[in-house]
């Protein structure tokens, strides 16, 4: 499938020639309000292709939870397209913003996803609970495991009023899920009011979260956690070549830039708060 912001939009998505726009995009292969489990076919082992551009977001895009008894695998080449949210905030870049106007979450994943998100970036999203993305898993131990992995993708400037500026995962049941980063951006996210400044992680059972060759760069928690925050004793937290440059810990309750209550494994890395930041 094709997507392309200056789409037509009677274009189908089928061929490059002929691209959909995201919106079609959404009702037509992303809703489950279709009943049936068509729709989830029409999505498994697919790939979709943006076509470069920015892509202003009136809604967030949903990947929501197939119909009863399905599950998808899908892979989004974003090929450097950039989907905004909308948020307006006031601000300079790589300092702490106000929000002027919240405008949506850019992107939502349910269970039984088995998601490739490759060369996106998600900027200015704005929600309660993960600005960039929200991805929530509940399943028991005969379950598939749910999994979604960004490679080379930037999240820059997204909001929370709560917690996890850039990203909230919520994983639960004994089969759990991941969540993968590799040569990921984190920049300027912030939560307004909690822990998580970029990413925020709860989870029970095998579930786990594991960052590759990522970079953290000025982002703002108000409490635990001005960077990474893992609210539970069985998260499992892993960052392997990553660099994490934290600053502004006077406000945070522990003065960290990572926060896990689980378990967490660090391996050539560089986490640094330089004074002139």
């Amino acid at each position: 499938y094709y997507v392309s912001p200056d789409a037509s939009s009677s274009g189908t998505g089928l061929s490059e020639s002929d691209p959909m726009t995201l919106s079609r995009l959404q009702e037509e292969y992303f809703n489950p309000g279709k009943g049936t489990t068509a729709w989830t076919m029409r999505l498994d082992a697919a790939a979709v292709n943006f076509k470069k551009g920015t892509y202003r977001l009136s809604s967030t895009l949903d990947f929501p939870v197939p119909a009863s008894g399905g599950e998808y695998a899908l892979v989004i080449n974003g090929n450097g397209a950039v989907l905004d949210g909308g948020t307006v905030y006031q601000g300079t870049e790589d300092s702490k913003a106000t929000v002027s106007s919240g405008g949506c979450r850019v992107m939502s994943v349910g269970t039984y996803s088995h998601i490739i998100i490759n060369d996106l970036v998600l900027q200015n999203g704005y929600d309660e609970y993960g600005g960039g993305l929200y991805a929530a898993y509940s399943s028991s131990s005969t379950d598939v495991n749910s999994s979604v992995e960004f490679r080379n993708c930037r999240f820059l400037r997204n909001f929370s009023a709560s917690t996890g500026g850039a990203a909230v995962c919520v994983s639960t049941g004994a089969a759990g899920g991941l969540l993968k980063f590799d040569r990921c951006v984190f920049r300027n996210n912030q939560t307004l009011a909690s822990q998580g400044g970029a990413v925020l992680y709860t989870a029970s059972g095998k579930s786990a979260v594991m960052f590759n060759k990522c970079t953290f760069h000025k982002n703002f928690g108000s409490s635990n956690g001005s960077d990474i925050y893992m609210n539970n004793s069985s998260a499992r937290l892993g960052l392997n070549n990553c660099t994490v440059t934290s600053y502004d810990h006077s406000s945070l309750n522990n003065g960290a830039s990572i926060t896990n209550k689980g378990y967490t494994v660090i391996a050539n890395s560089t986490i640094w708060a330089p004074e002139s930041i």
